[in-house]
């Protein structure tokens, strides 16, 4: 007899229901080798510089800090809990971008090392930025203007440097005299160290490499260094430029 025939004469309250197909819940192995979300994080951010380690770090503790008030976790965290805390970020536009972002790729790193069973973070949309790049760039007159302001030493060869160079703060700031090499005609070849150990070579005009021997110290030695001698930060390598720039 036939399944629609038993279904056909079977009373109303034993009436059979036919088979629906039932998808499989995959179970998910933890390949991360940690158990915390705490320990989650460590990981994530291992191999990044230390600047980014910082920063990122804070990113996460903020996204921790907001699931855990609800109850939640990277493990546990839904969509909407996710959404909830972009839509909740205050400060910049800029900043508030860099959270979202970070925030997924946490969640998308959790979901890859097999700690967190889904990637709720693969639908979180982030927040578009708008393209100012027109209005930041300045002419050269204002270039030059920005160089004649600047006090003379080593403010100024940071203006020029960085101009020069296209060096990011980070990577000029990290610049040692047994980074600089002559070259013919009294060029110079310069070596920068930038985000995540990548490496450029980039040739100096004869003017800046001059300007660059003139602060170097010796093999080991920072060439910008502050009054102390010490390296200078990049935190405080910004100072000198929005100063001249005002």
């Amino acid at each position: 007899m036939s399944n629609d025939t038993l279904a056909d004469n079977a009373p109303a309250e034993l009436a059979i229901v036919p088979a629906v197909s039932v998808g499989v819940v995959p179970v998910v192995c933890n390949y991360s080798g940690v158990a915390s979300d705490a320990a989650l994080v460590d990981l994530w951010l291992a191999g990044r510089p230390g600047t980014t380690r910082r920063a990122y770090g804070r990113d996460a503790g903020r996204l921790l800090a907001f699931l855990a008030a609800r109850g939640r976790g990277l493990r546990t965290a839904t969509l909407a809990d996710v959404q909830g805390f972009v839509e909740g970020l205050t400060g910049s536009e800029r900043s508030r971008a860099r959270y979202a972002s970070s925030a997924k790729s946490l969640l998308s790193f959790a979901a890859r090392t097999g700690y967190a069973a889904f990637n709720v973070g693969a639908a979180l949309r982030l927040p578009q930025l708008k393209n100012e790049l027109a209005e930041r760039i300045l002419t050269e007159e204002a270039v030059y203007s920005l160089f004649q302001a600047a006090k003379p030493g080593r403010n100024r060869t940071l203006l020029h440097f960085l101009y020069k160079s296209g060096a990011r703060v980070s990577e000029a700031v990290g610049v040692e005299c047994q980074h600089v090499q002559p070259r013919e005609h009294g060029l110079a070849q310069v070596t920068l160290h930038g985000k995540g150990g990548k490496t450029r070579h980039i040739l100096l005009t004869a003017d800046i490499a001059a300007e660059l021997a003139e602060l170097c110290a010796g093999p080991g030695q920072a060439i910008f260094r502050t009054r102390r001698g010490t390296r200078l930060r990049a935190r405080d390598a910004h100072v000198p430029v929005p100063r001249t720039a005002s």
